[in-house]
């Protein structure tokens, strides 16, 4: 009997993944798209990509834009190695999900433009401005990925609009990242530190304090899961102490409802300006703020 009971759960096991398959290649094969843009096939290949090093994207600060609702600084999103005329997926990736939401495919062209295939059509653009500014929560990260449609390989950057973090005077880093979608459970990131570090660790929510030592890895880094949750209620607030040799670095927090009331508090507007193997300085930067202002979020 007990032989019976493995192949039939083993059976239905295969029927539903069948079954979530065939789902889910129908839905696809039933969507309607504009042009050559297929969004949820697109985001099936962005979720089974493997990580490479051919090519990659990365984070930085670019000049702030001044817009009807304020001025606003600009994150810079530059695709770097990307060779030419190879076609990849633009994606927001879900950190606690791993869902990819596919917005957009180029190519780059050995001129320096940029051709994307969206659910528009087709057009060629220099640089590609968005605004990110549905569904930031405090502390949770966005996810953009670049994948190639081909190889399936993909290169991501973390961007936290919203961080909770603390400084010291020397360098060192502490943050809080979500890792729950939830907003219950967190990491605590830790950077700038001597490597090899100790660190006692002070964790706190307003029924029990928690207390250990941690170590800093050879570059000085260290993270460390925090769980501030208490039993009963759907949100509240924590703090967390690094006690180093000669100085505190301390970080007050909320989770749960508490952490949604903050981003309601403090909602905003970031603006996004994607580019392909450029630097900033050869960008035009009243075309930047033009292709930005466009946007719906400004008008």
């Amino acid at each position: 009997m007990k032989y019976k009971i493995l192949i039939i759960s083993t059976f239905s096991l295969f029927v539903s993944g069948c079954t979530h398959n065939f789902m889910r290649h129908w839905t696809e094969v039933r969507t309607v798209e504009k042009g050559t843009f297929e969004g949820l096939r697109d985001a099936w290949i962005v979720e089974e990509s493997i990580p490479t090093d051919e090519f990659a994207i990365s984070l930085q600060p670019a000049d702030s834009v001044t817009t009807p609702k304020g001025v606003f600084p600009v994150a810079l999103l530059k695709g770097d190695q990307v060779p030419a005329n190879e076609r990849f997926i633009f994606a927001i990736i879900d950190p606690f999900s791993g869902k990819a939401d596919a917005r957009f495919e180029f190519e780059w062209q050995e001129g320096g433009m940029l051709k994307v295939w969206d659910r528009n059509g087709v057009r060629m653009e220099n640089e590609i401005p968005f605004v990110a500014a549905d569904g930031i929560v405090v502390s949770k990260p966005i996810i953009y990925g670049i994948v190639s449609k081909d190889k399936g390989t993909i290169a991501t950057a973390e961007f936290i609009p919203y961080p909770l973090e603390t400084k010291s005077e020397n360098g060192a880093k502490a943050s809080i990242v979500a890792t729950h979608r939830m907003l219950t459970r967190f990491d605590a990131r830790g950077e700038g530190f001597s490597p090899h570090e100790t660190i006692r660790a002070i964790h706190r929510n307003s029924e029990k304090e928690e207390i250990l030592d941690l170590v800093a890895d050879e570059n000085g880094s260290f993270i460390l899961p925090l769980n501030p949750t208490v039993l009963g209620k759907l949100g509240g607030e924590a703090s967390l102490v690094l006690v180093r040799e000669n100085e505190e670095l301390c970080l007050d927090y909320p989770w749960g409802a508490h952490l949604d009331k903050k981003t309601f508090e403090e909602r905003s507007l970031f603006p996004v300006l994607f580019v392909v193997n450029r630097s900033s300085e050869e960008m035009d930067s009243q075309m930047v703020q033009n292709g930005i202002l466009s946007s719906s979020y400004f008008n």
